[in-house]
């Protein structure tokens, strides 16, 4: 089955950065390794794949803003981090419910199947990204299950597309 979709997550002082992942967006065996994708998984009692799908970035200058988007079959996700790219070494980032300063990270998860409830909105955690090319990291969050209950989120991202994301930016490199 193919499906596609789109996403907007706002950004700090852009516009916001438009998403299109389309093709085969469904799970294949190894997703977290595969390049070009974000995968999120439930861990502990419960434990399940959230998001395993092709995924893109964008990276606006002017706010130091990095967003990486996923649409799968049935969740779509994303993190946002403020940081200056390239990356000259790995760097840690600190999860918030919101972006703060250079450093920070925020990121989110949505059922497909639950356009009306609240997204899954990481409240606490880690975000690390490797000096690469192209965005390339693992993260370890907690994040807020509807019934107020924390809920751990793991996951990867490697080797993600990325584009310009404000107008007038150039092409990262």
């Amino acid at each position: 089955m193919r499906r596609s979709g789109w996403i907007i997550i706002a950004a700090t002082g852009c516009a916001g950065a438009l998403i299109s992942c389309s093709g085969d967006s469904g799970p294949e065996a190894g997703d977290g390794a595969r390049a070009g994708r974000l995968h999120f998984e439930r861990e502990g009692r419960g434990a399940a794949r959230l998001v395993a799908a092709p995924a893109r970035a964008t990276y606006c200058a002017s706010d130091s803003s990095l967003v990486i988007v996923a649409v799968d079959r049935e969740w779509t996700g994303g993190v946002a981090m403020r940081t200056p790219w390239p990356l000259t070494g790995p760097r840690p980032f600190t999860v918030r419910s919101g972006l703060e300063g250079i450093g920070t990270a925020s990121l989110a998860l949505r059922s497909m199947e639950d356009s009306v409830g609240p997204a899954l909105v990481a409240v606490s955690g880690t975000v690390r990204m490797e000096a690469a090319a192209t965005p390339t990291g693992r993260l370890d969050v907690v994040v807020e299950a509807s019934d107020g209950s924390p809920v751990r989120v793991s996951g990867t991202f490697r080797a993600v597309p990325i584009t310009a994301g404000c107008a007038g930016d150039r092409p990262p490199r």
